[in-house]
């Protein structure tokens, strides 16, 4: 599988932008990113706010697969192919809607806003696993 880059990313879902641009487009939704990381981080941990640098050495640690780590990151980066990817593919166009709820799909939704998913059940299960009793 060839390694995924955030720049030939950028590139595709913002043609028509000088590359600064993209960069500039490519730096505001990582900081977005971060962002919703560290607010779900202390929502469900109750833990003090994470740092830039703490998130992102988090997605290395070994306690998670490579495939985990890689869901992570794709997760974090926008980098899954649903929702807006879409939205500009004739005939393909539908693929950017949630089939249960109409709504613009993403992974966001699929794991914390549609309610058809099952989410609420994962979720609780995931909080059992993230709180350690230290």
């Amino acid at each position: 599988m060839p390694a995924f880059s955030s720049r030939a990313y950028v590139s595709q879902q913002l043609p028509n932008l000088p590359s600064t641009e993209g960069y500039r487009h490519d730096h505001q939704k990582n900081a977005q990113n971060l962002e919703r990381t560290r607010n779900e981080v202390v929502s469900i941990s109750k833990h003090h706010q994470s740092t830039d640098k703490q998130i992102w050495l988090s997605l290395r640690q070994k306690e998670f697969n490579k495939k985990t780590r890689a869901f992570l990151w794709k997760a974090m980066h926008d980098a899954f192919k649903c929702g807006k990817y879409w939205t500009n593919i004739p005939n393909y166009e539908h693929r950017s809607r949630c089939v249960v709820c109409g709504k613009l799909d993403s992974i966001e939704h699929a794991l914390t806003q549609c309610k058809a998913s099952g989410q609420k059940k994962i979720w609780c299960q995931a909080k059992k696993l993230w709180v350690k009793d230290d």
